[in-house]
């Protein structure tokens, strides 16, 4: 290509094209560098000026572009580097968004050898082919998808004539006025009917003769809002054989066009035996729900008995106790008188105050019995009131240990409660709570080896919403089994059924105050022997001081 004009002409009329100019020297270098590069390059022409094309670009060093500029200057011969064949050659970019997303632009390079023009051998014409080579790739695209749909249009046609002929009920196409258009081969052996026969046909045909008048606004609804449905929802629908017998039918209607004509395929399945077999379930059901309210009726009589039975021993248990206070009070009286007596008198022989003072002893553990048998059925009735108000556990804990202080020290135990924060408080009713914690610890006490430790720890839990406290021992522990029943009324763990225990009230008795404070109360058994019987309290914050 012969120019007449100079170097700044090129420049000039070049910074006006909407395309990129490089116009290089006989060694190759950047004398030319036009705007349209600037910013699809990001390079500035003093950045570019001076530089051969693999110094601007470093990555195009052995490319086939060094190639084509090589021939122009050398050989005179131009060259035409198109993105199909050659690829994405300099790192240019439409647009700042494309930079930053790494999308190159897609790029024709036409490589001119320039002669006739002092200081420039070859010039290199940059056209942007991004949205030709997007709207080459949709079209291709749309025909590729267009031969697609065109080939999925042949493959349903097939297979909806090959579902058509395998169908193992009968499917009609009835046109808008009704007429059977077509059927399947299955249609006979549901209706009676060839294919022939039901051809041209008026769907009335089909339909029992009882049902025939309100066929017509079926079907007029049916048009007026046309979509895919089941017939007889809620109801049954009898369909017509050509013998005249009659049979259960699930039909179905869906609206199809062919050849732009609106139509209905008609699906006839024959469900007599199924809706026999619906009814047969439905008498089973309607069965079964009268047996289940039967023994509802008679699980909740043998509830209401067990409930009467229960408040009947509560009512006896309070009863019978109260009866026994009185003659017991007498009996503990006496005992005392005689006890007193023979401290004085010194002519009574000391048997006989043995004798006084076992009987002190035993109607003392038994006024203790008659207490505790009070307290479980007052409990057990709901009778119980308890006094809810905030408290710190510490001095509820000092109170019970102290309680317990006498006992411990006969058994030659310690009982240690480090475990338990000064700052703790819980919404409780705190004279039941410091009988609860004497029950544990006389609980422990009973059952663990001299020189061993009780402990008592309390901590938060729930998210600080719950106080839990716990008494381990190191005593015999419980069946992992009865970990749950020894809460029961009157029920012992079996390691200590045969120790000199209590009845088996006191944990039962625990259980109901952790239960009226809304807490639980549970046994678990401790690594290395022993137990630990933890409940839990409401937690509440105490102002400082309080």
């Amino acid at each position: 290509m012969s120019f007449s004009g100079s170097l700044a002409d090129i420049r000039q009329f070049s910074d006006a094209l909407a395309n990129g100019v490089v116009v290089l020297d006989a060694e190759a270098r950047v004398v030319i560098w036009n705007r349209w590069l600037v910013t699809a390059a990001g390079i500035a022409p003093e950045e570019a000026l001076g530089k051969t094309l693999p110094e601007v670009f470093p990555a195009i060093e052995r490319s086939r572009l060094i190639e084509a500029v090589n021939f122009a200057i050398q050989r005179q011969m131009p060259s035409l580097l198109s993105p199909a064949l050659h690829g994405t050659l300099l790192a240019l970019y439409r647009n700042p968004e494309d930079r930053r997303q790494g999308l190159r632009m897609r790029h024709m390079i036409h490589v001119v050898p320039l002669s006739g023009l002092t200081g420039a051998a070859c010039m290199l014409q940059i056209t942007d082919m991004t949205a030709a080579i997007a709207r080459e790739q949709r079209l291709r695209t749309q025909a590729e998808e267009l031969r697609l749909s065109n080939q999925a249009l042949e493959h349903s046609r097939q297979r909806l004539a090959s579902v058509l002929g395998a169908a193992p009920f009968a499917i009609l196409i009835v046109s808008r006025a009704g007429i059977i258009e077509l059927c399947n081969e299955s249609a006979e052996a549901t209706l009676g009917y060839s294919a022939s026969e039901l051809s041209g046909q008026p769907v009335e045909v089909l339909v029992p003769l009882a049902a025939r008048a309100g066929h017509a606004a079926h079907v007029a609804g049916y048009h007026a809002a046309p979509m895919a449905r089941q017939m007889g929802s809620g109801r049954r629908i009898w369909a017509l054989r050509k013998d005249g017998s009659e049979f259960i039918a699930e039909i179905g209607l869906t609206p199809i066009s062919i050849d732009d004509e609106q139509k209905t395929l008609v699906t006839v399945i024959d469900i007599t035996r199924r809706a026999h077999n619906e009814d047969e379930l439905e008498r089973y059901r309607c069965s079964l729900e009268r047996m289940v309210d039967e023994r509802t009726a008679e699980a909740e009589t043998a509830r209401r008995l067990a409930e009467q039975a229960s408040e009947a021993k509560s009512r006896l248990l309070a009863n019978v106790s109260h009866e026994l206070k009185t003659p017991l009070h007498a009996v503990v009286s006496f005992a005392h008188l005689g006890e007193e007596r023979c401290q004085d008198n010194s002519a009574i022989p000391p048997r006989i105050a043995q004798y006084f003072s076992r009987i002190s002893e035993s109607a003392t553990r038994l006024e203790e019995l008659i207490h505790s048998l009070l307290d479980l059925s007052g409990l057990d009735a709901g009778s119980a009131v308890f006094v809810l108000k905030p408290g710190q556990l510490a001095p509820i804990v000092k109170a019970a240990v102290t309680a317990m202080h006498g006992e411990a020290k006969v058994r030659q135990l310690q009982i240690d409660t480090s475990g338990v924060s000064p700052e703790l408080a819980a919404h409780c009713d705190s004279a039941r709570i410091g009988e609860v914690l004497r029950r544990l610890l006389d609980n422990s006490l009973q059952f663990s080896p001299p020189g061993s430790v009780v402990s008592i720890a309390a901590t938060l839990c729930e998210g600080g919403k719950a106080v839990e406290v716990t008494v381990a021992d190191r005593g015999l522990g419980i069946p992992e089994g009865e970990l749950e029943s020894v809460f029961d009324a009157f029920v012992q763990s079996s390691r200590t059924r045969s120790s000199a225990g209590g009845k088996g009230m006191g944990l039962a008795i625990c259980r109901h105050i952790i239960r009226g404070h809304g807490g639980r109360i549970q046994a678990l058994n401790r690594a290395g022997g022993g137990c630990e019987l933890r409940f839990t309290l409401p937690a509440v914050a105490l102002a400082p001081g309080a």
